[in-house]
């Protein structure tokens, strides 16, 4: 292996030891490459398809510099329109995100109210108007308080695990450790969120 430099030349020994032709005539030419790519995602997702044991991270795999992942600091801005058992609201100032385009996906709650939290389901970009995943279960309001803020994220394309902790750069913490949905939910409900306060890190 030490003699190999590229997938080709894999390709080639794969070819040659089963007796096939290595000029690219073989029928098994273009399906060769695709084992020997497979052979390299099973080896480099932590080898568990070879050995059920293993969960190897590869440091050789870490991207460098690093990616960066910028958070959306929360929306306070104006007031907001709610009806109790509506799923439509009415923002006073339309919602300007730093970094996207809409709050659609984004997270809502009015101030002072019941506790419940919702989700944006639909939001145009510059409009007032906006639509929640579920009826508003507060008391109705025509200039309420509230604060929007985004909690899940589309990383980059070249991410395939995060294999370290992400470096914070705000006040209080440095590093975020990587854990489960489920450990998240647990020690940070959801109804815990919007008590601090969501700044932008990148």
């Amino acid at each position: 292996m030490s003699n190999y430099t590229h997938s080709q030349d894999i390709v080639t020994d794969v070819l040659f030891r089963n007796g096939e032709p290595t000029d690219g005539t073989s029928d098994f030419d273009a399906v060769a490459i695709q084992y020997v790519n497979r052979g390299y995602q099973i080896i480099w997702t932590g080898g568990a398809e070879l050995d059920p044991s293993l969960n190897e991270k590869w440091l050789w795999l870490r991207k460098n510099p690093p990616g960066v992942l910028t958070l959306e600091p929360r929306i306070v801005n104006g007031t907001v329109s709610v009806t109790k058992g509506n799923t439509a609201i009415t923002f006073s100032v339309a919602p300007d995100p730093a970094v996207q385009a809409t709050v659609t996906g984004w997270f809502f709650r009015v101030d002072n109210s019941n506790g419940d939290i919702f989700r944006i389901s639909t939001n145009t970009s510059g409009s007032t108007a906006a639509t929640l995943d579920s009826r508003y279960t507060g008391t109705t309001a025509t200039a309420a308080s509230y604060r929007l803020f985004k909690l899940e994220y589309t990383l980059a394309t070249d991410v395939l695990n995060v294999i370290s902790p992400m470096r914070a750069y705000q006040s209080g913490r440095d590093e975020i450790e990587g854990m489960t949905i489920i450990s998240l939910d647990r020690r940070w409900p959801l109804r815990t969120v919007p008590s601090h306060t969501l700044t932008s890190s990148g």
